[in-house]
């Protein structure tokens, strides 16, 4: 999930947009430094003013950047002191990753299909795939 912030373009706040659309009836309301913005009755993406304050942004540039589980984390820490209770169960798992084939076998029940173990860095995963140019190691 990408957050944009650059402070030296729009401020020291952090958008966090949740998702698009051509809206209509878009409301806001702030509690402390944070802006909720909503669509038909649905959070659509927040605003946190004096973001530096309430997040380590560490060596990320000014800009879009990933949320981490560090910010995750902070922006969690950030509505439990101002007492909001939105549900912030956003999916930040990546979506793209590169593997690495560890072993390759042909499928039992099909002539054009492999079965590949691929390490991912956080596990191994089983991938069936259909692709010649694919080979252990």
């Amino acid at each position: 999930m990408d957050v944009y912030y650059n402070p030296h373009g729009m401020g020291d706040v952090l958008i966090i947009p949740i998702s698009t659309g051509d809206w209509e009836d878009i409301t806001v309301d702030t509690v402390g430094p944070v802006t909720r913005i909503t669509a038909q009755d649905k959070v659509v993406g927040y605003n946190i003013f004096e973001a530096s304050k309430h997040f380590d942004f560490g060596q990320n540039k000014p800009g879009k950047m990933m949320l981490t589980e560090q910010m995750l984390d902070q922006l969690k820490q950030l509505f439990q002191a101002f007492k909001i209770d939105d549900s912030l169960d956003f999916d930040i798992s990546p979506k793209f990753v590169v593997g690495h084939v560890i072993k390759k076998e042909r499928h039992e029940n099909a002539d054009k299909l492999s079965v590949c173990q691929v390490d991912v860095g956080d596990e191994t995963l089983q991938i069936v795939c259909g692709a010649a140019n694919v080979a252990a190691d």
